[in-house]
């Protein structure tokens, strides 16, 4: 946690590392102090190395699926990839991935975009994914199969320094990256009989639905970024303040 700025609000980031760190840095920059609190571990789960004969072309719906794939050889690194998000794309290109066909603002912005591509129907496609998928892609009508390498793992209780930043009310935003944070922090403040206290605080999501399980307490402010990624993020908390 940084010293605070009495002329922002201190925010608290719950997003897992190494995002939590890379936002903490992003925020600091921007005069905001921080309060890092994970919410949720990533932890890759035992896959299959994924090899060339696997599949003739990739899609990759978060950066975490890029970076805990277990790969065979280099040639896989040369199959087409089509990915979600910004930070997927160059996640990939960090890994050597070198045919990025594709890099969409939302998974459903990806599927449109798949729909409208002809002749794929014989192409055999692989969705690499989280355990918790929140979309089912399909090509040619047909549901794509599923690789899964990762899971978000919530964590059990808060820390007693975010308790009582909580109690004494010295939060005044909350960041929201996912829906599964969000149920977590629920969870966990009325565990802590805390959710009394999110009335001062203005809380950041990701998208509509973060939002609405968000939406079942009283919060001083709720921002939705207009695009769902970390950039509008950003825009949406300066603009909060």
């Amino acid at each position: 946690m940084t010293a605070e700025n009495p002329q922002k609000p201190l925010v608290l980031v719950t997003r897992p590392q190494p995002q939590n760190s890379e936002t903490c840095a992003d925020l600091q920059q921007r005069g905001f102090s921080v309060f890092a609190e994970p919410l949720l571990q990533i932890r890759a789960t035992p896959h299959e190395v994924l090899e060339e004969s696997d599949a003739e072309a990739l899609v990759f719906t978060s950066r975490n699926a890029a970076e805990k794939l277990r790969i065979d050889t280099e040639a896989v690194l040369h199959l087409p990839v089509y990915a979600v998000g910004k930070r997927t794309a160059d996640a990939l290109k960090n890994r050597g991935f070198s045919d990025i066909r594709k890099t969409a603002d939302t998974a459903a912005m990806l599927q449109n975009h798949l729909d409208t591509l002809k002749n794929l129907e014989k192409i055999r496609f692989l969705h690499i994914s989280g355990r918790d998928r929140a979309h089912v892609f399909s090509v040619g009508g047909k549901i794509l199969p599923v690789r899964e390498v990762y899971k978000a793992v919530r964590t059990g209780n808060f820390t007693e320094n975010l308790r009582l930043a909580l109690h004494n009310g010295r939060i005044g935003a909350i960041l929201f990256y996912s829906v599964r944070t969000a149920e977590n922090f629920m969870r966990l403040a009325k565990d802590c009989d805390l959710l009394g206290k999110c009335a001062s605080i203005t809380i950041i999501c990701i998208s509509t639905r973060t939002a609405d399980v968000a939406g079942h307490v009283r919060w001083k402010k709720t921002a939705v970024a207009e695009k769902p990624d970390h950039r509008h993020m950003m825009k949406a908390l300066e603009e909060a303040f």
